[in-house]
C-alpha cells in the first residue's frame, strides 16, 4: 500500500508520483485521488479542553467523562471487523480523525447543548 502526498502544481511532486508509480510491480491497480483536509488544530484541541474544564467546573463532572459523553452523542460510531476471526465490533468516534471543519462543528455542538441543556455559555475562541 502506497500513500503518497502530491501537490500537482508543483513539477517536482508531480515528477515524485510519476518516478513512484514506475517502480510498481506489472499488475492492476486502484489509484484513488482525495483533495487533503486540514487536520485540526493544536489550538483548536487546546481551546476545545478549556471548554471542558469550564464544563467541569460548572457542573462537577470531570472534563474525560464529558468527553467521552460528547463523543457519544455527536461522533458516528464505526464497525471494525477483525480480519482473522470476522468478528465485528461498535468503535465509538474519535474527535482525533476529524479534519478542522468537522472539529468545529463538533465544538458548535457542544456549546449548543451547553446553553440549551446546561444553560451554561460556553465563549467563542476569540473570547
Amino acid at each position: 500500500k502506497m500513500k503518497l502526498e502530491v501537490n500537482f502544481s508543483l513539477d517536482s511532486d508531480k515528477r515524485r508520483l510519476f518516478e513512484a508509480l514506475k517502480m510498481l510491480k506489472q499488475q492492476p491497480y486502484i489509484v484513488t485521488i482525495e483533495k487533503k483536509k486540514d487536520k485540526r488544530s493544536l489550538s483548536a484541541n487546546a481551546y476545545y479542553w478549556v471548554l471542558l474544564s469550564i464544563l467541569e467546573g460548572e457542573t462537577g463532572q470531570d472534563k474525560d467523562s464529558l468527553h467521552d459523553y460528547f463523543k457519544t452523542k455527536f461522533l458516528p460510531a464505526r464497525t471494525v471487523i477483525f480480519r482473522q476471526t470476522g468478528e465485528e465490533k461498535q468503535i465509538q468516534g474519535s474527535t482525533s480523525v476529524l479534519d478542522s471543519f468537522n472539529f468545529m462543528e463538533y465544538i458548535d455542538k457542544v456549546r449548543a447543548f451547553a446553553i440549551q441543556e446546561l444553560d451554561i455559555y460556553l465563549p467563542n475562541p476569540n473570547e
